[in-house]
C-alpha cells in the first residue's frame, strides 16, 4: 500500500497511504470495515481503490432514509409467467460470489433497519426472507434451504459525519472496525493539484491554496466553541470533490484560469445566495487572496455561437468541443431562443465545463431565468438527443428508474428516460430536483459519481470494463451525461436543500436574470411592436421588484419569465394596454396589502399606475389638480425694420 500515485487517476497522500494499510489488516483478520468522512472527502473511490489492490471484485449498494429491513436483504419480483419470487440484494449476492460490498450512505437508514444485518457482519448468519437460512463458510449444515457465505465476503461501509446520531449507535460500533477519512488541508491541495494538473497557473494555484487555508483557519465565537471562517460566512469549506473540479478547469485552460478564479468558486459556494453582507465578506476574503476581476459585461456582447460545424466541433466564443453526430435527430429540441449577452456568457461557461471533462451539470437559480430553455439550447448547439425527467413531492427511487405497467395481465416494467438516456448516451434533464425528497436525489449520486444504480426490476446500471459480462447488468454510455435544474432552497419555492445533499457531485452554474441591457435586447425580440418606452418601464420595475426581494421586503422573485409574459401579451392583444396585462401578473398579490402597496409604490415610480386595490374600496388614480391659466399680459413690443 506504498504507491504514491493510485491507477483511475486516484492521487493517495500519506493519510491514504495509511488508512489503506490499516483496513488491509482489518481485512486479513476477517472484520468489516466502516469508513466515516466528509461529503466529497473521497470514501467511495478510496474504497473502490482498496477492493482494486487487493484484487476483489465489488458491489455498490447505495441506502437510502425509507429503505425498509426487507430492502436490505430482498426484495418482491415477478417473473414473466406472473408468479412472485424473492431476489437478492446487492447484500446478499456480494455474500454469496465472496466480493466486497460497498454500503454507501448508513447514516441514512434508521438504526432499527441497520442492525437487521447484526448477524450477518458478525455471525456471518441471517434468516432470509424466502425461508432460507445463510451460515458461516464452515458450517456443516446441509440442505436445499442452507446457503453458505463466502469466506472472502467483505462489507466497506461508508458514512458522513456530518448529520447523524445514528453512527454513535452501540451496535454501528460493534459491528464495524470504524476508521475516519479526514478532509485533506491546503498543503495537501496544494501538492495534489500540481501533481495531477500540472498546467494549472502558479498565481491561480497558489490564490486558491490561500483562500482554501482561510476558510479553515478557527476563530473565536461568541460561545466557548470556536468556528471556522467558512462556518461564519454561512458556507461549507471547499470538498476534496470541488477543488478537484477547480483544478481541472484551471489546467485545461490555463490562459483563463486567474481572471474567472473568482467567478468559478462563487459559483462552486453559491454566494449569490447568501445575505449581502456575507457576500461582501466573502469578496473581501477573495481581494486578500489576490483573487482576479473578470470584467466581461463588454466582451460578453462580441461572443460569437456556432453549432455543429462541417468538422463536429461546436464554438462559442474561445471555447470548442468536439461532439458526435446524432443517431436519432428528432430527439434532439429546437426551442425558441434568443441570444442575448448574458445567456451567451452562460452557454460559453457551460461549454467551458464541458471540454474540461465535466459530464454533469447543475442549473440552479429562482424561478423563471431561463434554465430550461439554456439547457435545451445548449443540447440544440450540442446536436445531442436529450430524455427528459421532472421530479415532483411524490417522486420515488422506483419511479425515476422504471415505469411499471400492466401487458398481458403481467406487470412488466418499461425503462424510465434515466435508463434510455444512461444506456444510449444521451443527456437526461431532470427538472424540480429540489422537489423531489432527498432520499431520491440522494440515489442519483450513486449513477453520478460512482457509476452504479440499482434498478426496481434487480437490473444494475454500471459503467467501466469491470462489470463487462456480468449478468443483468446495463453498461453507462461514455457519453451519459445528467444536466440538473432547481431551484434555490427556501421560500416561496419550499424545496429540499438539493446543494447540501448532493451538490458538489455536480458542476455547478447559478442562472440569475440577464442585466438591464440583456432584458431589453429579450423584450424587443418577443415584441417588435411593443414601444421601447413601455420595455424599458417595465425591465426598470422588475430591476426594482427584484432589489426589493434581495433587501427582504419582498419574498417572490419577479423574474424575466413574468416579463417576457407581459410582453408577449401586448404584442398579441397590443389594445389591453399595459396597466390591465400586468394586472394578469401580479393580480394574485392584491390580496396582501402590504404587499400591494410595495408593488404599486415600485411601478408608480417608474410611471405605470396600477390598479390593484383592497376589493372593499374605490379605484382612484390622481392625475393632478387642474387650474386655470390668467389672461395675457402685454409686457413688451419688439420692431423690426428693413424686413
Amino acid at each position: 500500500m506504498n504507491d504514491h500515485t493510485i491507477e483511475s487517476g486516484f492521487y493517495a497522500t500519506e493519510m491514504h497511504r495509511d488508512l489503506m494499510t490499516t483496513m488491509a489488516q482489518d481485512h486479513c483478520y476477517g472484520r468489516d470495515i466502516l469508513i466515516i468522512g466528509g461529503g466529497g472527502s473521497g470514501k467511495s473511490e478510496l474504497s473502490r481503490q482498496f477492493c482494486r489492490k487487493i484484487g476483489y471484485k465489488y458491489q455498490l449498494f447505495s441506502l437510502y432514509k425509507d429503505m425498509t429491513a426487507r430492502d436490505l436483504i430482498q426484495r418482491r419480483t415477478t417473473d414473466s409467467s406472473g408468479n412472485t419470487g424473492w431476489d437478492h440484494s446487492p447484500l446478499i449476492s456480494a455474500a454469496l460470489n465472496g466480493d466486497a460490498l460497498i454500503l454507501d450512505g448508513v447514516e441514512r437508514l434508521d438504526p432499527d433497519s441497520i442492525t437487521v444485518i447484526e448477524r450477518l457482519v458478525n455471525d456471518r448468519e441471517i434468516d432470509l426472507y424466502d425461508g432460507r437460512r445463510m451460515v458461516p463458510y464452515t458450517s456443516k449444515e446441509k440442505n436445499e434451504m442452507i446457503l453458505k457465505v463466502h469466506p472472502n465476503f467483505r462489507i466497506i461501509a461508508l458514512a458522513t459525519n456530518t448529520s447523524s446520531k445514528n453512527l454513535l449507535a452501540s451496535e454501528l460500533l460493534s459491528m464495524f472496525s470504524i476508521h475516519h477519512l479526514a478532509d485533506l488541508d491546503a498543503g495537501e491541495h496544494f501538492m495534489f493539484i500540481k501533481k495531477c494538473f500540472p498546467n494549472a497557473p502558479s498565481i491561480a494555484v497558489d490564490s486558491l491554496r490561500r483562500f482554501i487555508q482561510v476558510l479553515e483557519t478557527k476563530k473565536e465565537g461568541k460561545g466557548k466553541e470556536s468556528q471556522t471562517v467558512a462556518a461564519s460566512l454561512g458556507i461549507r469549506p471547499l470538498s476534496t470533490r470541488q477543488i478537484v473540479r477547480l483544478a481541472r478547469t484551471m489546467h485545461t485552460f490555463p490562459d483563463n484560469a486567474a481572471k474567472e478564479l473568482r467567478q468559478h468558486v462563487k459559483n462552486v459556494l453559491l454566494t449569490q445566495f447568501l445575505p449581502k453582507n456575507q457576500q461582501q465578506m466573502l469578496e473581501e476574503l477573495m481581494d486578500e487572496c489576490d483573487f482576479e476581476y473578470d470584467s466581461h459585461t463588454e466582451a460578453d456582447k462580441s461572443i460569437l455561437i456556432q453549432g455543429v460545424n462541417d468538422e463536429n466541433k461546436v464554438v462559442i466564443g474561445d471555447i470548442q468541443l468536439n461532439v458526435e453526430p446524432a443517431l436519432n435527430p428528432e430527439l434532439v429540441p429546437a426551442p425558441l431562443f434568443y441570444e442575448i449577452p448574458s445567456h451567451k456568457r452562460v452557454l460559453r461557461d457551460m461549454l467551458e465545463s464541458l471540454a474540461s471533462g465535466e459530464k454533469h451539470l447543475l442549473l440552479i437559480g429562482n424561478q423563471g431565468v431561463g434554465k430550461n430553455k439554456l439547457a435545451d439550447y445548449m443540447c440544440a448547439l450540442l446536436g445531442a438527443e436529450r430524455e427528459y425527467i421532472q421530479l415532483h413531492r411524490d417522486s420515488t427511487v422506483g419511479s425515476v428508474t422504471l415505469s411499471p405497467g400492466l401487458r398481458n395481465g403481467l406487470v412488466v416494467y418499461e425503462d424510465s428516460p434515466l435508463v434510455r438516456a444512461a444506456i444510449n448516451g444521451r443527456v437526461l434533464l431532470v427538472d424540480e430536483a429540489d422537489k423531489a425528497p432527498l432520499e431520491v436525489v440522494s440515489v442519483l449520486k450513486s449513477l453520478v459519481e460512482d457509476g452504479e444504480m440499482m434498478l426496481a426490476d434487480g437490473r444494475r446500471l454500471v459503467s467501466g470494463e469491470y462489470f463487462k459480462g456480468q449478468p443483468n447488468c446495463l453498461p453507462i454510455h461514455p457519453n451519459f451525461r445528467m444536466w440538473t435544474l432547481a431551484n434555490r432552497r427556501g421560500f416561496p419555492f419550499l424545496g429540499n436543500d438539493f446543494f447540501r445533499e448532493v451538490g458538489d457531485i455536480f458542476c455547478p452554474h447559478v442562472i440569475d436574470n440577464p442585466d438591464k441591457d440583456s432584458e431589453i435586447e429579450l423584450l424587443r425580440m418577443y415584441g417588435p411592436n411593443v414601444g421601447d418606452d413601455v420595455i424599458l418601464k417595465l425591465v426598470n420595475a422588475f430591476a426594482d421588484l427584484r432589489v426589493l426581494v434581495q433587501d427582504g421586503v419582498l419574498t417572490y422573485p419577479y423574474s424575466t419569465r413574468e416579463a417576457v409574459a407581459v410582453v408577449k401579451h401586448l404584442e398579441s392583444f397590443p389594445d389591453d394596454g399595459l396597466v390591465e396585462t400586468l394586472e394578469n401578473v401580479l393580480g394574485y398579490d392584491s390580496f396582501n396589502k402590504l404587499l400591494r402597496d410595495s408593488i404599486n409604490e415600485v411601478f408608480q415610480k417608474n410611471e405605470i399606475p396600477l390598479l390593484s386595490a383592497p376589493l372593499d374600496q374605490e379605484v382612484r388614480i390622481e392625475l393632478g389638480t387642474e387650474s386655470e391659466l390668467p389672461l395675457p399680459l402685454k409686457t413688451e413690443e419688439w420692431k423690426l425694420d428693413n424686413i
